[in-house]
This record gives C-alpha cells, sequence and structure tokens, in this order.
C-alpha cells in the first residue's frame, strides 16, 4: 500500500514538473518570436497558443457543462455589480487604467494589458486545476496556490483595501475593483474555454469555479492590475517613452512572473501585433463527424445565447441607474438622443435612418468580416454598401467560427472607424471636406456626451435587435462587446452633429432621414474618414547622451535656497482672518486645525522645519470652497525707485510688502507703508502706475471680499482708492493683468473670476462655464475706472485662473489669452475699437483640459509669441452623472479633491505666423512626468542667450499630486532637458506662484516661489558670472510710463533674436520686473534692438552696444519714414 502512495506522489510530482516545463503563456504571438529559433521538428512552424497549456485530464468532470454554469454565474455577478454600481462603459475603464498610471497607455498596450490580465488569471485558474482533486474548484484551492505576494490581500473576502496604509494604493484597489473588469476577465476565459478559441484552441481546458473561488480570483485580478499600471508607469519613463507601450507592458509582466514565481512564459509573450489565429493544425477529434457538427452547433447556439444575456443584462442596468430618467412618460431611446442634440428635432424616420446605418456596422463586425487595409481615406457609407452586395471580398476564410474576442473586433474597428480616443474621453474624427486629404478638419466628440449617448442604451439596443435578427452572428467576448458599443456610440453622435452642423448652416431645425442621408453622401463623398495623425513616442537617445555631456558643465548647487537669512515669513498664515461677512444665512463655519493667532515673526530656521497644517481643511477652505487650494502670488516692483525690485506675497505670504535691502536681504515694511488689516483672501498682487503719476501703485486681487487699489502718495505711503477707482470686484475673483487694450496710453485692467455668482459650494457645469463673468475695467483717467466687459465682448463665464496680454498676430494691439479651469481655454483677438472676438477654436488653442498657467516666448525665433499652457486632465471615481450635457453640474468637495487621480498634458503652442498654433510640446521637451502643473516661467537662467523653463507642482496634502518636485528645463539648441532631483531648486512641495526676478542688479535671474504650504521661498543663482547680460529699460511718453505691453527684441552677432514681454501680470498669479534682461553669452555682441510699443509702433535702435549694461529707451514718436536707424541712443548705465 506504501508502495503505491509513492508511486502516486512521483507521478504527480512529475506532472507538475512536467507542466511547468512546458507552460508559455500565450497572447501578441509577434513576427519575431514566429520566426526565432525552435526545436528541429517545429522550426518550420509559427509558436502557438495552446504549446503553453498544462496537460489536464478533465474527462470524468464534464467541463464543458460545469463550464456554462460558470460562466452564468459571472454573468449573474457581472449584472448585479453593475445594476448596485454603475455600468462601467469601456472608455471610463480605459481612462481609469490611463489616470491610475499617472500617464496613457496606447491602444494595443491597452489590449495587451488585457491579455496579460486573462494570462495571469489563466495561469492561477490553471494551477488550481491541477493541484486539486475536486471537479469544481473552491476558494481554498484557490487560496492554496495563490503566490506569496498576493495571499494577504486576496484572503479578505471583497475587501481588496484591508492592510493597505497607502491612502492613494487604497483608492485605487477600491474604485477598480468597484467596477467588472475583473469579472469580464473571467467571463472571457470561460467562453473561450466553451468555443475552443485562444488559449483553449487545442482542447485544453480548466475546471469550473465555485462562486467564492470566483469571487477571490476576480479579487486577486485587481491587484495584478493595479500592480502592473503602476510598474508599467516606471519602466516607461525609464525607457523616455511619451506614454506606456506594448514593451512596457511586457516588461512589466516578465517582472511580475518572476516575482509572482507563475510558469515559464518563454516564446509567448512579444510584438505589437494580437493574437492570431494559430497556423498549427489541431488533432483530430475522437467524436464521430456528425456528433461533432452537432456539439459545434450546441457551442455556438450557446454563446450566442450567452452574448443575448450579457447584452440584455447591460440595458436593464442602464435603465437601473438611469432609472429617473425612464421614470418620465412617454420615455423612449428617440427621445433620450434627441436631449443630446436638442437644438434640432430629431424625427421618428430620421432616428430610424440613424438605427439603420448602425445595425449594418455592427452587422458587419458581427459576421467575423475583416475590412482591407485602407491606409488614405475610408468612405463609410459607400463602403457598408459595398460590403453587403460583395461580402465575399470581405470575409476572411480563417474568420472566428463562434467566438469574436477583443482582438479581432479591435483589428476590424481599427480599419472600419479610424478615429483618437483622448485621455479625457473625448474622441477626435478627422474628416475630409473634399478628396484632398490636405483638406482636412477635426471633429471633436466631448466625452461627457458620448456618456449621454451610451446611457440611452441605444449602442446596446443596437447590438440585441442585430443579434435577435440574425442567428448567424458570432457571439462577442465580453470585452469585444463593450468595445464595439463604444464605437457605435462614436458613430451615433458623429452622424447626429455632421448633421446638425449641416442643418445649421442651412438654417433649419429638422433632422429627418432626408437630411441624414443628404449628409452622409453630399458632394459623393460623405463622412470620409482619414486615420489619425502619428506622433513619434520615444526621445531620440543621442539627445539623452547630449543631456549628460551638458549637465555636467553646470556647476552644482544651481541654486542655492536663501529663504532662511533673507527676513521673510515663511510660516504659512492660516485663515485666522479670512473674511466670513459675504457667507449667506445658515453657513457655518467649522474650523479645523489649529488657527495661528500670534504675531508673525521672520523665520530663523530653515524652511524644512516650517509650521504645516495638521488636517487638508482649513478655515479657509470650510468658507471659500476649493478656490483657497489655488493659492496665491508675488507681486514684484520698484516701489521706492531705488533701483531694486521689491516684493509682495499674497495669501499664504501673509500679506508682507518687503523691500529689497540688497544682498538677498529684504525688510518688511507693510504696516510702515499703511497697509493693515488683511484678508488672507488675496490671490494676486501687481504693481503698476494706475494714476499715471509715475509712482508704483499695488492693485490686490481678493477672492471673497472687495480687491483693493493703493496709491502711492509722496510720503511713500500707500493709501487705499478702491473706491474713487470704481473697481468693484465679486466672490471669485481671481487673477488680473494691467494692458492698454483701447490704444489710448492709459493701463486699463481685465479680471479674471473662478467661482460661482453665489456661496452654494463651487457647483461646476461640466462645459466649465458658469462662473461669475470676468471683468474689463477701461481706464478713465487719474486711476479712474469703468466696467466694459460685456460690450468689449470679454465677460467670460468660464473659471479661469489665469490670463496674459499679448499681441498674437502682430498687428499692434492686444490680445487676450485665458487658461481656464473645467473648459476649454479661451483667446480673444483685440478688433480695435474697444472689441474683442473670441477665436480659440480656429486657432486650435481650446484645449478642454484644466488649464492653469499661461506662458509667452519666442521659442523659434520667428518674431511671434509662443505659448505654453500647463493643463491637467483630471478623473475621479466619485463623480457620476446621468445623461450628462453641457449644463450638467458638479461639486469637487473634499471627497471628490483626494480622490482626484490626474494626467498632465501641457501644451507648447507654436504661432503660425499669426495665422494659428500647432502643439508641440514632444518635440521641444524631454519626455516624463511633467506633475500637477502651475506657474511656468521661462528665463534665461545661465544668461547663454536662449530662455530655460522653471514649473511649479504640487496639490493639496492627501490628494494625488501632493508634494511633488518643481521642474527646471535647461535649453540647449532647441531642446528643454529636464535637471532632476538633484538641484535643491526641485524640492518637494505645492507650490503655486514663481517669479524669475534679478534681485541684485547682477544680471542673474533668482526665482521666488509662493508654496501652498511652505510660503514664501526665495532661491539665488549660483551660476558663475561668465556669460555676459544686457537689460533694457522703456520709458513711455504716448505709452503708459513703464512701457507695459511692449515687446522688445533683440538681435545679436552670434545667437539667434532674443523677444521679451514687459507686462504687468502673466503665469500664474505673477509678475515680473519690468527691466528685462537678455543674455549674450561669452562671445555675442547686441547689435540692434527693435521695440514694439503697445500700440505697434515701432521704434529701432542700432549698436554696438555695451555688455553688462542696463540702457533706457525713451519712446520718441518720429514721422515713420524717419524710424529705422534715426533714432538718438539711448541712454545707458553701467553696472
Amino acid at each position: 500500500m506504501n508502495n503505491w502512495r509513492r508511486l502516486l506522489v512521483i507521478l504527480f510530482v512529475a506532472q507538475i514538473v512536467l507542466w511547468q516545463q512546458s507552460f508559455v503563456p500565450p497572447t501578441l504571438a509577434s513576427k519575431s518570436s514566429a520566426s526565432s529559433s525552435m526545436p528541429s521538428q517545429q522550426s518550420k512552424k509559427v509558436t502557438s497558443i495552446h504549446t503553453c497549456l498544462p496537460a489536464l485530464d478533465l474527462s470524468s468532470c464534464k467541463p464543458s457543462e460545469s463550464m456554462k454554469k460558470t460562466s452564468k454565474l459571472i454573468l449573474q455577478a457581472i449584472a448585479h455589480k453593475e445594476a448596485k454600481a454603475d455600468a462601467t462603459c469601456w472608455t471610463t475603464v480605459r481612462m481609469m487604467e490611463h489616470f491610475y498610471a499617472g500617464r496613457e497607455l496606447s491602444e494595443h498596450a491597452a489590449l495587451l494589458k488585457i491579455e496579460v490580465g486573462k494570462l495571469i488569471l489563466f495561469s492561477l485558474w490553471a494551477r488550481a486545476s491541477n493541484t486539486s482533486r475536486k471537479c469544481t474548484l473552491s476558494e481554498a484551492d484557490i487560496t492554496n496556490i495563490l503566490p506569496k505576494q498576493l495571499k494577504p490581500e486576496a484572503q479578505v473576502h471583497l475587501s481588496p483595501t484591508h492592510k493597505i496604509h497607502n491612502p492613494l494604493l487604497r483608492t485605487k484597489l477600491r474604485h477598480y475593483h468597484r467596477i467588472t473588469e475583473n469579472w469580464r476577465l473571467l467571463l472571457s476565459l470561460a467562453l473561450e474555454q466553451m468555443a475552443g478559441h485562444g488559449l483553449f484552441a487545442s482542447g485544453k481546458q480548466l475546471k469550473p469555479l465555485s462562486r467564492r473561488a470566483a469571487q477571490l480570483l476576480a479579487q486577486t485580478s485587481t491587484h495584478t492590475t493595479i500592480d502592473l499600471l503602476n510598474k508599467a508607469r516606471k519602466i516607461s519613463i525609464k525607457r523616455s517613452h511619451r506614454h506606456i507601450t506594448v514593451k512596457d507592458i511586457q516588461a512589466a509582466y516578465v517582472h511580475f512572473k518572476k516575482q509572482w514565481k507563475l510558469a515559464n512564459h518563454k516564446g509567448c509573450l512579444g510584438g505589437l501585433h494580437l493574437a492570431k489565429t494559430s497556423s498549427k493544425k489541431q488533432s483530430p477529434s475522437s467524436q464521430p463527424k456528425k456528433q461533432r457538427r452537432q456539439t459545434q452547433v450546441s457551442t455556438r447556439q450557446h454563446l450566442h445565447k450567452l452574448t443575448l444575456q450579457n447584452i440584455e443584462a447591460k440595458i436593464r442596468s442602464l435603465k437601473s441607474r438611469n432609472r429617473l430618467v425612464w421614470k418620465e412618460k412617454r420615455q423612449s431611446v428617440r427621445v433620450l438622443i434627441n436631449r443630446i442634440i436638442p437644438d434640432v428635432t430629431l424625427t421618428k424616420d430620421g432616428f430610424e435612418s440613424l438605427v439603420t446605418l448602425l445595425e449594418k456596422t455592427a452587422g458587419l463586425v458581427g459576421a467575423g468580416y475583416l475590412p482591407m487595409r485602407n491606409d488614405t481615406y475610408m468612405l463609410f457609407q459607400t463602403y457598408l454598401q459595398w460590403s453587403q452586395k460583395n461580402p465575399a471580398f470581405v470575409a476572411q476564410k480563417h474568420r472566428p467560427k463562434h467566438l469574436l474576442n477583443i482582438e479581432w473586433v479591435f483589428r476590424v474597428i481599427e480599419q472600419l472607424i479610424p478615429r483618437k480616443t483622448l485621455a479625457n474621453g473625448d474622441v477626435h474624427f478627422y474628416l475630409l471636406k473634399q478628396r484632398d486629404q490636405k483638406n482636412t478638419h477635426v471633429v471633436k466628440l466631448l466625452g461627457y456626451q458620448l456618456d449621454a449617448v451610451r446611457d440611452t442604451t441605444l449602442p446596446w439596443w443596437i447590438l440585441k435587435r442585430v443579434w435577435k435578427k440574425h442567428p448567424s452572428m458570432r457571439a462577442l467576448g465580453p470585452f469585444a462587446a463593450e468595445l464595439l458599443v463604444e464605437r457605435i456610440s462614436e458613430l451615433a453622435l458623429l452622424f447626429l452633429q455632421e448633421t446638425r452642423v449641416m442643418l445649421q448652416r442651412d438654417k433649419q431645425r429638422v433632422l429627418n432621414a432626408a437630411s441624414l442621408n443628404k449628409r452622409m453622401s453630399s458632394h459623393g463623398l460623405g463622412i470620409a474618414m482619414l486615420p489619425p495623425p502619428r506622433q513619434h513616442i520615444k526621445w531620440p537617445k543621442p539627445l539623452l547622451a547630449q543631456k549628460k555631456q551638458l549637465l555636467k558643465s553646470y556647476p552644482r548647487p544651481l541654486f542655492r535656497d536663501v529663504t532662511n537669512t533673507a527676513g521673510l515669513i515663511t510660516q504659512r498664515c492660516e485663515a485666522n482672518n479670512y473674511p466670513i461677512i459675504s457667507l449667506p444665512p445658515g453657513r457655518k463655519i467649522h474650523s479645523v486645525g489649529q488657527v495661528n493667532s500670534a504675531p508673525l515673526q521672520p523665520t530663523t530656521r530653515p524652511t524644512s522645519q516650517s509650521t504645516k497644517p495638521t488636517l487638508l481643511i482649513d478655515r479657509a477652505v470650510s468658507v471659500a470652497g476649493h478656490q483657497a487650494y489655488m493659492g496665491a502670488g508675488i507681486g514684484v516692483g520698484d516701489l521706492d525707485g531705488d533701483g531694486r525690485v521689491d516684493l509682495f506675497f499674497a495669501g499664504e505670504g501673509c500679506n508682507r510688502l518687503y523691500q529689497n535691502m540688497g544682498s538677498y536681504r529684504f525688510r518688511d515694511i507693510t504696516e510702515k507703508v499703511g497697509l493693515r488689516n488683511w484678508k488672507y483672501d488675496s490671490r494676486q498682487a501687481l504693481f503698476i502706475d494706475a494714476n499715471a503719476d509715475g509712482k508704483m501703485d499695488l492693485f490686490v486681487v481678493h477672492s471673497h471680499s472687495p480687491s483693493k487699489l493703493f496709491l502711492q502718495q509722496p510720503n511713500g505711503t500707500l493709501v487705499d482708492a478702491t473706491k474713487k477707482s470704481n473697481i468693484r470686484t465679486h466672490w471669485g475673483a481671481h487673477t488680473a493683468t494691467f494692458f492698454d487694450y483701447d490704444g489710448d496710453g492709459d493701463l486699463d485692467l481685465y479680471i479674471g473670476y473662478y467661482g460661482t455668482a453665489n456661496f452654494r459650494g463651487p457647483a461646476i457645469t461640466l462645459d466649465g462655464r458658469n462662473a461669475r463673468p470676468n471683468q474689463l475695467y477701461q481706464n478713465m483717467g487719474r486711476g479712474v475706472f469703468r466696467e466694459v466687459a460685456a460690450a468689449a465682448g470679454v465677460a467670460s463665464r468660464a473659471w479661469t485662473l489665469a490670463v496674459t496680454a499679448v499681441d498674437i498676430n502682430k498687428d499692434g494691439r492686444p490680445d487676450l489669452y485665458l487658461a481656464n479651469d473645467f473648459g476649454r481655454d479661451q483667446l480673444f483677438i483685440n478688433r480695435g475699437h474697444g472689441t474683442f472676438k473670441e477665436v480659440a477654436r480656429r486657432m486650435k488653442t481650446d484645449d478642454r483640459g484644466s488649464g492653469m498657467n499661461v506662458s509667452v516666448t519666442d521659442i523659434n525665433a520667428d518674431g511671434y509669441w509662443d505659448v505654453y499652457v500647463s493643463v491637467i486632465d483630471m478623473f475621479s471615481k466619485n463623480l457620476s452623472f446621468v445623461m450628462p450635457g453641457h449644463q450638467s453640474p458638479f461639486r469637487l468637495d473634499d471627497r471628490v479633491l483626494k480622490t482626484a487621480f490626474y494626467i498632465s498634458g501641457n501644451k507648447m503652442f507654436i504661432n503660425q505666423k499669426g495665422r494659428g498654433f500647432s502643439p508641440s510640446e514632444r518635440r521641444y521637451f524631454e519626455p516624463g512626468q511633467r506633475g500637477w502643473g502651475w506657474s511656468t516661467n521661462f528665463f534665461d537662467y545661465e544668461n547663454d542667450g536662449d530662455e530655460d523653463l522653471y514649473l511649479a507642482n504640487g496639490w493639496i496634502p492627501g490628494a494625488p499630486g501632493a508634494n511633488q518636485r518643481n521642474q527646471l528645463f535647461l535649453r540647449w539648441k532647441s531642446r528643454y532637458f529636464h535637471v532632476h532631483k538633484t538641484a535643491s531648486i526641485s524640492y518637494k512641495g505645492n507650490s503655486r506662484s514663481v517669479a524669475a526676478v534679478d534681485l541684485t542688479g547682477t544680471g542673474r535671474m533668482d526665482l521666488l516661489l509662493n508654496d501652498y504650504i511652505k510660503g514664501p521661498r526665495i532661491f539665488r543663482n549660483m551660476q558663475p558670472a561668465t556669460n555676459h547680460w544686457l537689460k533694457v529699460r522703456l520709458v513711455g511718453t504716448r505709452s503708459n510710463q513703464r512701457g507695459i505691453g511692449a515687446t522688445i527684441r533683440l538681435f545679436t552677432t552670434s545667437l539667434p533674436p532674443q523677444m521679451r514681454l514687459v507686462h504687468a501680470g502673466s503665469h500664474y498669479l505673477s509678475q515680473e520686473e519690468t527691466t528685462v534682461t537678455f543674455g549674450l553669452g561669452t562671445k555675442a555682441r547686441a547689435k540692434r534692438i527693435e521695440v514694439y510699443w503697445p500700440d505697434g509702433y515701432k521704434q529701432v535702435y542700432k549698436g554696438p552696444f555695451k555688455k553688462r549694461t542696463t540702457i533706457t529707451i525713451h519712446e520718441d514718436r518720429q514721422p515713420k519714414a524717419a524710424v529705422k536707424g534715426q533714432r538718438p541712443a539711448p541712454s545707458r548705465e553701467q553696472k
């Protein structure tokens, strides 16, 4: 008896060893792996999926019948979760993966992630099937085979956050486990086994699962997916990829294969192409031919039935989630679709015509057709009609017999419906206007409108009709069904939106079958789709070598933190003096955390030890809402006229005015000049000459109390002149800029708002257009203003975070560029005569991400201002909508803000000679994580003649994006290289505003920061004074005295032309000195200066000019015929 037991043990161990040696995972068999070296007997064969499978003898368990029960069990679990929580669509899940990874996944990488998830589950499932003696796997069977690293989390049922202390990881796991992605992986495996496809092409089978075992595997899948995404992100950054690629997912899988001690997967993972049908002939079945045919018919019918059950369950889940909408009388899919395009009337025959088009599309895919390759453009309706008449040309000889998986459907749709999906869920179609690929236009479908289409159940209803009408349709895997529904939703909205545009052009309002057919066949072209433009992903390796060589030439450190010796108050000012007088009745103040009531004193300790708030929500936030998180800015100007710039730190900087004493020492003169009784809701401070008396005045923007204008008196004190000025700001004022929009020589004021008209919590609409209107104050002279925003056409209702005034098209009139949160940015072109026109869409700057900052530079030295906008896209699973539209509101409470993940999408817009902009951030900037960006400042760090870039990052404690490193980019030729965390300037924090200023007059630009938590900071430029420089100061006569709004261009003997803007309010809540600095390097000599005054008047001065000199240029209004080269030499001040 003992001998028999020993024999059984030996045979069992041998079986496991043989299985481990033969097991390799399926997926993505590439051309390279297909042609790689193999044993001599298989040298001519492609690596097959079924060579990766273990040998399992399950004949006594009748697995085919049991797997049907398992698939039914999984379908029930999916339906229950989606009806209880929400029926998360394909795009939402992909967005979750993008944002949880911290960067985008390419479409192929997202598909490979699904295949890898299936592979990991299959490995665990197969291991349990091998080790268990039962016909149905139990929870204990799964627990016993889990790798050590997965057991602690997986042992707690339906609580993947157990024993996890990282709040961000806990949020990711909790939210990802709420959706049904992990269950779909299990369902895919079950359906593929029944169909004998993919992993089960050789006929091998797995044992069915009990309910508890399925729950445990699904829960484990949540952890493995998040781990895989995090690892792929790190690998992508290390490899300098723009986003996560297929190879990054592969490398992450190989890493976890070793960590989790999965079977040897060599030979089954690789390449960019999705899993292909194996060319290896399968061994003939032992069943008689007739019985085999009956089994296939039975399997096909059962899979078709499961497909219909999945579709119907999805429809029920959507109706349950949107039950308030469906309870309305006379509700129908057509009525709901018409809500998405309310400005036209969708008739019954128009709706039926739309449904017919969508059914043809779904039927083409469901029949297993694969369109021919088309690299030019797709005439959509023409192709549909042709494919119906000539199915033999599109039907593939080896198309799937029973089941369409995600790989097949993706290949079909990629050819049939080319488009581009953005990280925020928006979709772009590239359509031809004529039969010329150069004459194209982009149709932008908004993500929330696509959500509304899916909420109507239209795409699932289409699938239900097609699959009920045609039993010959192949069954759909769960991911294939989700992807097909997604594309049908996009097509539906595309057809509706394009037809609506045509009707609006023809001044009609009825969308019927005739109008839809007219748009689909207009000019014989119809909807002609182009593949989206391809973009380079990887930063060239030679540039990385150049970066290493470049950084060796710089000293260490690049900057030195001198905050603790400068005499500034560096503790963060709490809300002990926050305004509460505007609160509505019944609004309570909840004071959370310690409120500092002691007198403020300059710090005498390092800033790393400065006081930090103990909790996220303090009194300021409880009063002001999330605008209190937005931080505050820095005012820069020579208030006392001694030639050194003085500073004003708003908000967290405690509203302190500092006199520059030289040598990086400052004195607090706030009380001395008469500034008292401050409110800490201040956002931005600007030094300007408001009344044209030659003395610097001070304007401070307050968000929840009235903004203040202080005029400087002859004795140097500042007197509140707000009432006399007629400037009246309201709740939500945020940012401001002074500029001369009407060309009359004095400074006008533009104020951007960030908040609604009343305090009922920050209720934001999805289009981001429900804030209080922005204000434009026209200067009437002597410091008196009048509000004219509506008449001028600039009363934007966007949530404006930053604004800059700059002449975009070189017509001599300043324009306005607005960076808006929650909605599209805006560009207002000054038309003269006191009016503006919004042209962001035409100029291609209407980015829909959250714009945080606007900065300008002439990056290509063509004489036109280019624009850099720091942008983030946010995502929180705690936000959900029913039939969302433009005006659907949502609230950014603390629960949402702390779970809002983000992707940085900063934009570098290159000015195309004033005719439009081209986004070119990838061309100029080294790839990498940009962070939660705020102020971005261009300045010449080492005075070598080109501008470098500093980017402020960080958000709020306890949220994604908190405590991030600021980033310094040094320019070499036309590229910007990131200086990593070795620099002190890249400290971890939550910075907001930045100003690049020469604090000592030595030509070296220092950096000032206002940090949301750590308060003011000063960084001294440590670059050796080997490069030369030239400063230019303007004195206006007809224009404002300091030349605010003027452009100065410098030409040298050996460097590209440089350009600087004299402004009063730009970047994020900051300001820079009006005396501008140009770097000359070691050899260049300045030979010509061009000045474009605010009204476009041009002055030209010819050199040579002395190095290390400040040149003062006075505005000289000579006749235009004598302008060029005819000016008297400007005055110079040797430094």
